[in-house]
Protein backbone atom coordinates (compact mmCIF):
# COMPACT_ATOMS: atom_id res chain seq x y z
CA UNK A 1 0.00 0.00 0.00
CA UNK A 2 1.43 3.38 -1.01
CA UNK A 3 1.15 6.47 1.15
CA UNK A 4 -1.50 8.07 -1.07
CA UNK A 5 -3.58 4.91 -0.90
CA UNK A 6 -3.18 4.85 2.89
CA UNK A 7 -4.34 8.47 3.18
CA UNK A 8 -7.38 7.66 1.04
CA UNK A 9 -8.20 4.66 3.22
CA UNK A 10 -8.00 6.83 6.34
CA UNK A 11 -10.78 9.07 5.02
CA UNK A 12 -13.22 6.44 6.31
CA UNK A 13 -15.39 7.45 9.27
CA UNK A 14 -14.40 4.53 11.52
CA UNK A 15 -10.78 3.36 11.49
CA UNK A 16 -9.24 0.89 13.92
CA UNK A 17 -5.47 0.45 14.20
CA UNK A 18 -3.92 -2.07 16.54
CA UNK A 19 -0.32 -2.09 17.74
CA UNK A 20 0.38 -5.49 19.23
CA UNK A 21 3.76 -4.30 20.50
CA UNK A 22 2.09 -1.83 22.85
CA UNK A 23 1.38 -3.03 26.37
CA UNK A 24 -0.58 -1.93 29.41
CA UNK A 25 2.21 0.46 30.47
CA UNK A 26 4.61 0.82 27.54
CA UNK A 27 4.83 1.92 23.89
CA UNK A 28 1.25 3.17 23.80
CA UNK A 29 2.17 6.46 22.13
CA UNK A 30 4.79 5.37 19.60
CA UNK A 31 2.17 5.44 16.80
CA UNK A 32 1.11 9.04 17.51
CA UNK A 33 3.60 10.79 15.17
CA UNK A 34 2.58 8.59 12.24
CA UNK A 35 -1.09 9.37 12.82
CA UNK A 36 -0.27 13.09 12.90
CA UNK A 37 1.67 12.80 9.64
CA UNK A 38 -1.42 11.15 8.17
CA UNK A 39 -3.58 14.15 8.90
CA UNK A 40 -5.06 13.54 12.35
CA UNK A 41 -5.19 16.86 14.18
CA UNK A 42 -6.71 16.11 17.59
CA UNK A 43 -5.56 13.38 19.98
CA UNK A 44 -7.06 12.01 23.14
CA UNK A 45 -5.49 9.51 25.52
CA UNK A 46 -5.09 9.24 29.32
CA UNK A 47 -3.63 12.47 30.65
CA UNK A 48 -1.36 10.53 33.01
CA UNK A 49 0.60 9.26 30.01
CA UNK A 50 2.00 12.78 29.54
CA UNK A 51 2.68 13.62 33.17
CA UNK A 52 5.87 13.27 35.19
CA UNK A 53 5.68 13.59 38.97
CA UNK A 54 3.16 16.44 38.94
CA UNK A 55 0.11 17.70 37.11
CA UNK A 56 1.91 19.38 34.18
CA UNK A 57 1.91 17.53 30.87
CA UNK A 58 4.78 17.11 28.43
CA UNK A 59 4.95 15.81 24.89
CA UNK A 60 7.77 14.23 22.93
CA UNK A 61 6.10 15.01 19.62
CA UNK A 62 4.07 18.23 19.52
CA UNK A 63 0.33 17.72 19.04
CA UNK A 64 -3.08 18.91 20.18
CA UNK A 65 -4.42 16.87 23.13
CA UNK A 66 -7.85 17.04 24.71
CA UNK A 67 -9.55 14.98 27.40
CA UNK A 68 -12.24 12.60 26.23
CA UNK A 69 -14.88 14.15 28.51
CA UNK A 70 -14.53 17.46 26.64
CA UNK A 71 -15.25 15.98 23.23
CA UNK A 72 -18.90 16.66 22.51
CA UNK A 73 -18.34 17.14 18.76
CA UNK A 74 -15.81 15.84 16.24
CA UNK A 75 -15.04 18.66 13.83
CA UNK A 76 -11.52 17.60 12.81
CA UNK A 77 -9.73 14.29 12.17
CA UNK A 78 -9.44 12.79 15.66
CA UNK A 79 -7.34 9.92 16.98
CA UNK A 80 -8.00 8.22 20.31
CA UNK A 81 -5.21 6.08 21.78
CA UNK A 82 -6.04 3.58 24.48
CA UNK A 83 -5.58 -0.04 25.53
CA UNK A 84 -7.78 -2.90 26.68
CA UNK A 85 -6.83 -2.55 30.33
CA UNK A 86 -7.70 1.16 30.40
CA UNK A 87 -10.95 0.56 28.53
CA UNK A 88 -12.06 -2.15 30.95
CA UNK A 89 -10.94 -0.74 34.29
CA UNK A 90 -11.45 3.03 34.15
CA UNK A 91 -14.55 5.22 33.75
CA UNK A 92 -13.13 6.83 30.61
CA UNK A 93 -14.42 4.35 28.06
CA UNK A 94 -14.16 5.51 24.45
CA UNK A 95 -17.63 4.13 23.64
CA UNK A 96 -19.21 7.59 23.55
CA UNK A 97 -16.82 8.78 20.83
CA UNK A 98 -18.36 6.48 18.24
CA UNK A 99 -21.68 8.29 18.52
CA UNK A 100 -20.47 11.86 19.03
CA UNK A 101 -21.89 14.25 16.38
CA UNK A 102 -19.53 15.07 13.53
CA UNK A 103 -19.19 18.23 11.50
CA UNK A 104 -16.86 19.30 8.73
CA UNK A 105 -13.89 16.97 8.46
CA UNK A 106 -14.71 15.15 11.68
CA UNK A 107 -13.73 11.50 11.60
CA UNK A 108 -12.33 9.03 14.11
CA UNK A 109 -9.40 6.62 14.32
CA UNK A 110 -9.01 4.33 17.31
CA UNK A 111 -5.53 3.02 18.16
CA UNK A 112 -5.31 0.21 20.70
CA UNK A 113 -2.97 -2.52 21.83
CA UNK A 114 -4.86 -5.65 20.81
CA UNK A 115 -6.29 -6.90 17.54
CA UNK A 116 -9.29 -8.14 19.51
CA UNK A 117 -9.74 -4.85 21.36
CA UNK A 118 -13.32 -4.51 22.61
CA UNK A 119 -15.15 -1.40 23.79
CA UNK A 120 -17.07 -1.51 27.08
CA UNK A 121 -20.59 -2.81 26.53
CA UNK A 122 -19.87 -4.10 22.99
CA UNK A 123 -20.86 -7.64 22.07
CA UNK A 124 -17.89 -8.26 19.80
CA UNK A 125 -14.40 -6.87 19.11
CA UNK A 126 -14.14 -3.51 17.38
CA UNK A 127 -12.64 -5.01 14.25
CA UNK A 128 -15.78 -7.13 13.76
CA UNK A 129 -18.21 -4.23 13.99
CA UNK A 130 -20.06 -2.77 11.02
CA UNK A 131 -18.19 -0.24 8.85
CA UNK A 132 -14.94 -0.47 10.83
CA UNK A 133 -11.79 -0.62 8.70
CA UNK A 134 -8.92 -2.39 10.47
CA UNK A 135 -5.16 -2.21 9.90
CA UNK A 136 -2.07 -2.90 12.00
CA UNK A 137 0.38 -0.19 12.98
CA UNK A 138 3.10 -2.31 11.39
CA UNK A 139 1.36 -1.89 8.02
CA UNK A 140 1.32 1.88 8.50
CA UNK A 141 4.98 1.97 9.50
CA UNK A 142 5.94 -0.20 6.52
CA UNK A 143 4.10 2.21 4.20
CA UNK A 144 6.14 5.14 5.52
CA UNK A 145 9.33 3.14 5.22
CA UNK A 146 8.55 2.46 1.57
CA UNK A 147 7.71 6.15 1.04
CA UNK A 148 11.07 7.19 2.51
CA UNK A 149 12.94 4.63 0.41
CA UNK A 150 11.42 6.03 -2.78
CA UNK A 151 13.10 9.36 -1.97
CA UNK A 152 16.45 7.74 -1.13
CA UNK A 153 16.13 7.68 2.66
CA UNK A 154 16.34 4.72 5.01
CA UNK A 155 15.10 4.42 8.57
CA UNK A 156 18.41 4.55 10.47
CA UNK A 157 17.23 3.35 13.89
CA UNK A 158 17.00 -0.43 14.15
CA UNK A 159 15.17 -0.56 17.49
CA UNK A 160 12.14 1.72 17.13
CA UNK A 161 9.00 2.15 15.04
CA UNK A 162 8.47 5.70 16.28
CA UNK A 163 8.59 7.87 13.14
CA UNK A 164 9.44 11.03 15.08
CA UNK A 165 12.63 9.42 16.36
CA UNK A 166 13.48 8.11 12.90
CA UNK A 167 13.02 11.59 11.42
CA UNK A 168 15.24 13.11 14.10
CA UNK A 169 17.94 10.56 13.29
CA UNK A 170 17.67 11.40 9.57
CA UNK A 171 17.91 15.12 10.32
CA UNK A 172 20.94 14.51 12.53
CA UNK A 173 22.58 12.67 9.64
CA UNK A 174 21.74 15.49 7.21
CA UNK A 175 23.28 18.17 9.43
CA UNK A 176 26.22 16.38 11.05
CA UNK A 177 27.14 13.86 8.35
CA UNK A 178 27.20 11.16 11.03
CA UNK A 179 24.79 8.28 11.53
CA UNK A 180 23.18 6.86 14.65
CA UNK A 181 21.78 3.34 14.43
CA UNK A 182 19.69 3.06 17.59
CA UNK A 183 17.32 5.19 19.66
CA UNK A 184 19.82 4.94 22.52
CA UNK A 185 22.50 6.35 20.25
CA UNK A 186 20.21 9.20 19.23
CA UNK A 187 19.64 10.27 22.84
CA UNK A 188 23.36 9.91 23.57
CA UNK A 189 24.27 12.52 20.92
CA UNK A 190 21.28 14.75 21.59
CA UNK A 191 23.18 17.34 23.64
CA UNK A 192 25.34 17.93 20.53
CA UNK A 193 22.33 18.56 18.28
CA UNK A 194 20.12 21.35 19.67
CA UNK A 195 18.57 21.90 16.22
CA UNK A 196 16.62 18.65 16.58
CA UNK A 197 12.95 18.88 17.61
CA UNK A 198 13.68 16.04 20.03
CA UNK A 199 16.08 18.41 21.83
CA UNK A 200 13.32 21.02 22.02
CA UNK A 201 11.00 18.47 23.63
CA UNK A 202 13.54 17.93 26.41
CA UNK A 203 13.96 21.69 26.78
CA UNK A 204 10.33 21.83 27.86
CA UNK A 205 10.96 19.18 30.51
CA UNK A 206 14.19 20.60 31.89
CA UNK A 207 12.96 24.22 31.77
CA UNK A 208 9.68 23.52 33.54
CA UNK A 209 10.26 26.31 36.07
CA UNK A 210 10.72 28.86 33.24
CA UNK A 211 14.18 29.85 34.50
CA UNK A 212 16.94 31.19 32.24
CA UNK A 213 18.76 27.85 32.05
CA UNK A 214 17.81 24.23 32.47
CA UNK A 215 17.46 22.61 35.87
CA UNK A 216 17.80 18.93 36.82
CA UNK A 217 14.93 16.70 37.85
CA UNK A 218 14.52 15.26 41.32
CA UNK A 219 15.07 11.55 41.86
CA UNK A 220 11.31 10.93 41.83
CA UNK A 221 10.94 12.95 38.63
CA UNK A 222 13.74 11.00 36.91
CA UNK A 223 11.92 7.76 37.76
CA UNK A 224 8.68 9.14 36.29
CA UNK A 225 10.62 10.48 33.30
CA UNK A 226 11.80 6.93 32.55
CA UNK A 227 8.18 5.71 32.59
CA UNK A 228 7.17 8.66 30.38
CA UNK A 229 9.83 7.75 27.83
CA UNK A 230 8.84 4.08 27.80
CA UNK A 231 5.36 5.03 26.63
CA UNK A 232 6.98 6.42 23.49
CA UNK A 233 10.21 4.47 22.95
CA UNK A 234 10.71 0.70 22.88
CA UNK A 235 13.09 0.42 25.85
CA UNK A 236 13.21 -1.87 28.84
CA UNK A 237 13.39 -0.51 32.38
CA UNK A 238 17.17 -0.69 32.56
CA UNK A 239 17.73 1.22 29.31
CA UNK A 240 15.13 3.88 30.09
CA UNK A 241 16.63 4.38 33.55
CA UNK A 242 20.17 4.68 32.19
CA UNK A 243 19.27 7.18 29.45
CA UNK A 244 17.11 9.42 31.64
CA UNK A 245 19.74 9.48 34.38
CA UNK A 246 22.36 10.36 31.75
CA UNK A 247 20.24 13.25 30.45
CA UNK A 248 19.62 14.53 33.96
CA UNK A 249 23.33 14.34 34.79
CA UNK A 250 24.14 16.42 31.70
CA UNK A 251 21.79 19.15 32.94
CA UNK A 252 23.19 18.90 36.47
CA UNK A 253 26.70 19.52 35.13
CA UNK A 254 25.78 22.26 32.65
CA UNK A 255 22.62 24.38 32.81
CA UNK A 256 23.05 25.28 29.13
CA UNK A 257 22.22 21.72 28.10
CA UNK A 258 18.54 21.50 27.10
CA UNK A 259 18.14 25.24 27.59
CA UNK A 260 16.04 27.08 25.00
CA UNK A 261 18.78 29.64 24.34
CA UNK A 262 21.20 26.88 23.35
CA UNK A 263 19.06 26.03 20.34
CA UNK A 264 19.92 29.41 18.85
CA UNK A 265 23.49 29.98 19.99
CA UNK A 266 25.39 26.74 19.38
CA UNK A 267 28.39 25.65 17.31
CA UNK A 268 26.10 23.58 15.06
CA UNK A 269 24.00 26.61 14.02
CA UNK A 270 25.92 27.18 10.77
CA UNK A 271 25.62 23.54 9.69
CA UNK A 272 21.91 23.60 10.51
CA UNK A 273 21.35 26.73 8.42
CA UNK A 274 23.23 25.22 5.47
CA UNK A 275 21.10 22.08 5.67
CA UNK A 276 17.95 24.19 5.82
CA UNK A 277 18.99 26.02 2.62
CA UNK A 278 19.69 22.71 0.91
CA UNK A 279 16.28 21.34 1.84
CA UNK A 280 14.33 24.49 0.96
CA UNK A 281 13.66 23.52 -2.66
CA UNK A 282 12.88 19.85 -1.96
CA UNK A 283 9.33 18.57 -2.38
CA UNK A 284 9.22 15.20 -0.61
CA UNK A 285 7.05 15.25 2.52
CA UNK A 286 9.94 14.12 4.73
CA UNK A 287 12.24 16.82 3.38
CA UNK A 288 9.56 19.48 3.81
CA UNK A 289 9.14 18.40 7.42
CA UNK A 290 12.89 18.50 8.10
CA UNK A 291 13.09 21.95 6.50
CA UNK A 292 10.21 23.22 8.66
CA UNK A 293 11.87 21.94 11.84
CA UNK A 294 15.13 23.71 11.01
CA UNK A 295 13.27 26.86 10.03
CA UNK A 296 11.55 26.94 13.42
CA UNK A 297 14.82 26.91 15.38
CA UNK A 298 15.17 30.23 17.15
CA UNK A 299 11.60 31.36 16.64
Amino acid sequence: MGLDALRYWLQQDHVFIYDSSATRSHRQLRALPAMSYLGYEVFTYPKSWSQLAGTDTYTLFGHSHTHIENMDTLDAPTCVITNQNYEEHTPDSIAMLRTVPRTGDGRLAICADQRKFQIQGAKRPLRDQHNVITRSYQEIYDTFEEHYTEAGYTMPLSDTRNLFLQDNAILYQQVSGSTVNSSEGLFEVLNEAPYLPLYEALCRIFNRDQSFGSSPLTADEVSEFAKWVRRRVEWDNKTAGRITEMLNKQVLEDSNVFAHATRIDHTTATDARETRSRLESRSHTLERRLYRWLDEVGR
